[in-house]
């Protein structure tokens, strides 16, 4: 009788144990998705850029350039962009719309 008792304790704290880590790495993942996630992901990049822009020992002439050329190039990019996004938008709303046709609710 007294090995089962100690047999549910055990198996009581090893649940205990298993919720408690599971909310631990639940809250670990979602600070490190909010540390690198998406925004911070092109901050890597811009700096990555930055740093290898760097090494190439532009004078300052060749460095105005190439910012004039960085510059117009985010601009073309940014428009290109204002542009599709309806486009992108309306491909988005159809195909979910396709699929709640197919679904059926919960």
């Amino acid at each position: 009788m007294q090995a089962i008792k100690s047999s549910r304790w055990q198996i009581l704290a090893a649940g205990i144990v298993v919720f408690a880590l599971g909310i631990s790495v639940g809250a670990l993942g979602t600070n490190l998705y909010h540390r690198r996630g998406p925004s911070n992901q092109y901050a890597g990049r811009r700096e990555a850029f930055a740093q290898a822009v760097k090494q190439l020992n532009l004078n300052s002439e060749q460095q105005t350039k190439v910012d004039a050329i960085l510059e117009d190039t985010r601009s073309q990019l940014r428009d290109v962009r204002k542009e599709e996004s309806p486009k992108v938008s309306d491909i988005r709303q159809k195909a979910r719309e396709r699929l709640q046709s197919v679904l059926t609710p919960v």
